[in-house]
């Protein structure tokens, strides 16, 4: 999950998705949001709600081990550069 005070969330999901990536993880997705005043969030039902999926979604992708090809590159990018079994797979949500 990622927060901020002016927006621009989905650069910052994106980016993190990249390196969580390199990093020898899956992601299952990332849920944004501004903040709109202390510990206030627009649209906040929906967004915990999505929030609320979204770790559904995780937990279910570990259970599955599920593998993401769209991901995969900088996974293999990093195996090329640890070795084989250089790195432990994981999953996250943002």
């Amino acid at each position: 999950m990622e927060t901020s005070g002016g927006g621009g969330d989905e650069q910052v999901i994106d980016y993190m998705q990249r390196v969580v990536g390199m990093l020898g993880a899956w992601s299952v997705g990332g849920v944004g949001s501004s903040i709109a005043g202390e510990r206030l969030f627009p649209d906040q039902d929906r967004l915990f709600a999505k929030a609320t999926a979204l770790g559904g979604e995780l937990y279910r992708a570990t259970l599955e081990k599920r593998e993401y090809p769209d991901q995969a590159g900088a996974k293999l990018a990093l195996s090329a550069t640890c070795g084989a079994g250089g790195f432990d797979e994981g999953f996250l949500a943002l």
